[in-house]
């Protein structure tokens, strides 16, 4: 474990998930990024003039012909071990010419090792149009700066080096980590302590050694970490992602390979490193659950292994152990976005239920390992698993119903052999209640989409039928979809009441809503 430990390092290599070579350029644009984060660092550093900019020019050497701060640096990174990772030259650096002072591998090291904030847009907007750092490609580089972790080349390969023997020495790889996280705490080096539990956690999980597992992130529930303060939103993101970040709103937008814009609230994902790690154990306990009940591996964000695991699991049960298991398996695997997402339209809204494998495609993840949606997601998804589990017979168990108001959907889950009803609304699912008529499901299910509040909403097996309003929009409310007043359903929308919206919109003008329509109208 020592090498994990703090050995010493000619280089310094960028921790990414994936290959730079699997970028859409190269990863030229991400040899750029890591060539301004170690700017900034020597240039806080004080190993760089800070009035310096990265296009500024430096005299040709022996060793290169690079004649500005930003080609030198980016000359500096290169793959020298072929493992698909950037490295910066530790020993060239200190002999680059762009240092003030002399400054050996071992200051550089406790410099540029560590995870980097994003550059500000201070420092962007001071470099010069050569560097190109405007616009689009200054985002982008900003976006790859951000969370960016260099850390000593000969750690990195012990740690993947102890990771890779996950599932062949899972005991040996469970004690070596604790062991190395408490000397790196010992060293002032709480975060890559941390990193180093992380990592082999999800490696263990990964393996199916579930109680190793356990022992590793039970660790970062502990102090001195649990209270450290942490977002979830990831630091380094592949590139299907990556390419497709914009600002929407101060909001990042990601499109994700499946056609899908997440509008991403960073602060919705504040967290700590204790509460991460409790994510990570409910992930555990829920994907050991679902092995023992399949007898067989199973892939958390496999939608066909979930859908087996309900099928079985359901057997036997009554609807509130099934309820209580599908709020648990939410709330472990995803997470809404906190903006919304915006669903491929290459999928028509009724068939996405059925398609939520190519609809889930490379989906957006945060550092807990949940998959980023929003209320449409997770409706899509208990319309999904919920709906699909059968009775001995092979019908439907369960009746799944689309509710929705404008700007949110749930779903209304029903058993027409017990008349009971539970709700799905994002990851919360209600334990059920008796509903034995359509009205007392109906106002069951408005209750939990509008609570008190008068507004127009539609309820339907499908979800565009589900639709009270058109893009909600203040045009009429769609025929067919019922006027809810805060307390029960007081009807549908026929073309009378359609008409009278109309006159209402006119005589109210700005403030006029759907919610006070009902409750001017049926007062």
């Amino acid at each position: 474990m020592s090498s994990i430990t703090g050995t010493s390092s000619k280089r310094l290599e960028l921790v990414r998930s994936t290959s730079f070579k699997s970028e859409a350029d190269g990863g030229k644009t991400l040899e750029v990024a890591m060539a301004v984060s170690v700017f900034k660092k020597l240039q806080d550093a004080g190993l760089i003039d800070p009035k310096t900019k990265l296009s500024d020019k430096l005299e040709k050497t022996s060793s290169s012909k690079a004649t500005s701060y930003e080609a030198r640096l980016v000359e500096l990174i290169r793959d020298t071990n072929a493992n698909g990772k950037l490295e910066v030259d530790l020993e060239a650096l200190s002999g680059s010419g762009m240092l003030n002072k002399s400054a050996s591998v071992e200051t550089l090291t406790g410099v540029l090792e560590g995870r980097t904030s994003a550059v500000p847009d201070a420092f962007i907007s001071k470099q010069s149009d050569k560097s190109k750092l405007g616009g689009a490609r200054g985002s982008e580089v900003q976006n790859l700066t951000n969370g960016m972790v260099l850390r000593n080349e000969v750690d990195a390969a012990a740690m993947d080096a102890l990771l890779s023997r996950a599932s062949s020495d899972p005991k040996a790889v469970a004690k070596e980590a604790i062991a190395g996280a408490q000397v790196l705490g010992t060293k002032g080096k709480g975060a890559e302590a941390r990193e180093l539990l992380d990592a082999a956690g999800i490696a263990l999980q990964s393996a199916g050694k579930f109680a190793e597992a356990r022992e590793v992130f039970t660790v970062l529930t502990r102090q001195p970490h649990a209270d450290v303060k942490r977002n979830l939103v990831p630091d380094q993101r592949d590139i299907s992602v990556a390419r497709n970040l914009a600002a929407h709103n101060s909001v990042p937008v990601v499109t994700t390979p499946a056609g899908n814009r997440i509008a991403v609230e960073p602060a919705n994902f504040d967290s700590t490193v204790g509460a991460a790690a409790q994510l990570r154990l409910d992930q555990v306990a829920l994907q050991e659950r679902m092995t023992n009940v399949l007898g067989r591996p199973v892939d958390l964000k496999s939608i066909s292994d979930a859908s087996a695991y309900f099928q079985a699991f359901a057997k036997g049960k009554d609807a509130g152990a099934v309820s209580k298991e599908f709020g648990a398996y939410l709330k472990a695997g995803f997470k809404h976005s906190g903006e919304g997402t915006e669903w491929s339209a290459k999928i028509p809204s009724d068939e996405r239920a059925g398609r939520l494998e190519e609809l889930f495609a490379g989906q957006f993840s945060d550092d807990a390992g949940r998959r980023v949606i929003d209320c449409e997601g997770f409706a899509y998804l208990s319309d999904r698993l919920l709906g699909g589990i059968k009775n001995a017979d092979g019908s439907n168990r369960f009746v799944v119903e689309y509710a929705t108001k404008p700007g949110h959907v749930i779903t209304g889950v029903s058993e027409p052999t017990t008349n009971a009803l539970f709700t799905v609304n994002n990851d919360n699912v209600s334990k059920p209640v008796p509903a034995e008529s359509q009205r007392s499901r109906r106002e069951a299910i408005a209750r939990e989409l509008c609570g008190a509040a008068p507004n127009v909403i539609g309820i339907s097996r499908k979800q565009s039928e589900s639709e009270p309003v058109q893009e909600n929009t203040l045009k009429p409310p769609r025929l067919g979809s019922l006027a809810w007043d805060g307390e029960r359903i007081r009807g549908e929308i026929d073309p009378i009441l359609a008409n009278r919206f109309t006159e209402y919109a006119n005589r109210v003008g700005i403030g006029a809503s759907f919610g006070g329509f009902v409750a001017s109208e049926f007062d």
